[in-house]
């Protein structure tokens, strides 16, 4: 919530934040008022005389209003009763309760009375159409009062857009599905939308969850396909910011982007730079790239395992590089130590890739799926240990910038692992069984009908 002052003009043209109605219903409009910031009630009769002031800068997601220091005078007075002036706030939708602001003793000066009163009501839902309703309530004692519209200051409580959302989560649904996880961010939600895109940039579809909620299953995907996710929290008053994006490659068993400056960097001559915006690695120069808690068990099946590079620019792009994982169930961040990258004990099971032909944007390289097979496998790694990439250029390799994580967070390196999921362990297991009920059937009849399987000694 968040407060904001509103104020009358001090004259009486009509100021940006108020404007004044009158009319046979009100006794005294006020530019009838015998000084130009007052405007003058009578309850010479027993009507309730009424002096309007329209709210017509108040937004619509007010949640109080509070009418502060409104100065009362009286300009002339009776003994004959005792007068009372009151306020409320009304518009067609609904009215607050007639507050007294103050009773006011009859005297033939010009004596002022201050008063504040809280004035909210939940009834009103267009505040952008209410005015602020000044009575006086009518004793036929023909006492005149005046309220100084420039004394008059609102005091108004806004209701906030909500903040943004929190711990946003890609997990594996299917393998043409994702499910999102969050956490709400400070104030009333009332509803999210969940936008994704594939390149991290644009994000060219929206998924309006209907209602406040803090997971969501994203279907109608493409498998293999690299996404990118962000989430916005929503209430009547506005929409937060959205998330920074989270992705996804649709249908693996894990997908992570480097999160932070010291996990990618690249080597020279044995010299370790750890913040560059991006690099042009050629034959001999090393890169290495880690990733945090790598969400695989011990031993998994892992069938593919594809390194995502953003190539920048490419110029000419060509012949290979090669890559690998580090043998370690807890890899270290990079530091500028020497020979960080190129000195770290690997598995051994390298894998290599061409660039010719690659294009700027997102290009994928899966060769890494026996480099990752052998750290999984690993005695001690366990699920949340992180995976390091050793990429090194082999002879010849020109032509390409890869984008680092100091350069654009948005664009650094991805890794996504797909294993044999529990379904296909289940399918291969029943094909196995059905070929050997199949097989054994045959037997049964061969030998029923006096065929000789081949290679038999008969």
């Amino acid at each position: 919530m968040s407060t904001t002052t509103l104020t009358p003009s001090s004259d009486k043209s009509v100021g940006s934040n108020w404007s004044r109605t009158g009319g046979s219903t009100y006794s005294g409009d006020l530019s009838d008022a015998s000084d130009s910031t007052y405007g003058s009630i009578n309850s010479s009769t027993s009507t309730n005389n009424h002096l309007q002031l329209t709210l017509t800068a108040i937004p619509g997601n007010v949640l109080t209003l509070t009418a502060v220091s409104i100065v009362l005078r009286c300009l002339a007075a009776s003994t004959k009763n005792t007068p009372e002036i009151a306020a409320r706030v009304w518009n067609s939708t609904g009215t607050t309760a007639l507050t007294s602001l103050a009773t006011v003793l009859p005297t033939s000066s010009f004596s002022n009375i201050s008063t504040s009163v809280t004035l909210s009501d939940s009834t009103i839902s267009d505040w952008t159409n209410a005015y602020l309703d000044i009575q006086s309530v009518g004793d036929g004692a023909n006492t005149t009062l005046e309220v100084s519209e420039a004394s008059v200051v609102l005091t108004v409580t806004l209701a906030s857009a909500p903040g943004t959302p929190t711990n946003l989560v890609a997990s594996y649904a299917s393998a043409t599905s994702v499910t999102l996880t969050w956490t709400q961010g400070s104030g009333t939600v009332t509803d999210n939308k969940v936008k994704y895109g594939t390149d991290g940039t644009t994000f060219g579809t929206t998924v309006d969850q209907g209602s406040a909620v803090t997971t969501a299953t994203i279907t109608g995907l493409t498998t293999k396909q690299l996404y990118f996710f962000e989430v916005d929290a929503e209430n009547g008053s506005g929409a937060s910011a959205y998330t920074a994006p989270v992705t996804w490659v649709c249908g693996s068993a894990w997908t992570g982007q480097v999160s932070q400056s010291s996990d990618d960097a690249y080597e020279s001559s044995g010299t370790v730079t750890l913040t560059d915006a991006t690099i042009s690695p050629t034959s001999g120069k090393y890169a290495g790239w880690r990733w945090q808690n790598v969400l695989l068990a011990g031993g998994v099946d892992v069938t593919q395992a594809t390194l995502y590079l953003y190539f920048s620019s490419v110029s000419s792009p060509a012949n290979t590089f090669s890559v690998d994982c580090q043998a370690s169930t807890s890899a270290a961040t990079f530091t500028t130590a020497s020979n960080n990258i190129s000195g770290r004990s690997l598995t051994g099971v390298t894998g290599g890739a061409a660039v010719g032909g690659a294009g700027t944007g997102w290009n994928n390289f899966p060769d890494l799926q026996g480099a990752v097979q052998a750290v999984v496998n690993q005695g001690g790694w366990a699920s949340g240990d992180p995976i390091v990439v050793q990429f090194v250029g082999n002879t010849g390799l020109t032509g390409i910038t890869i984008e680092m994580f100091d350069g654009n967070s948005v664009q650094a390196a991805i890794l996504a692992v797909f294993t044999v999921t529990a379904a296909q362990w289940e399918a291969a297991i029943y094909t196995t069984e059905s070929s050997c009920e199949s097989a054994a059937s045959n037997i049964a009849l061969n030998n029923e009908w006096g065929v000789v399987a081949s290679g038999s000694d008969h």
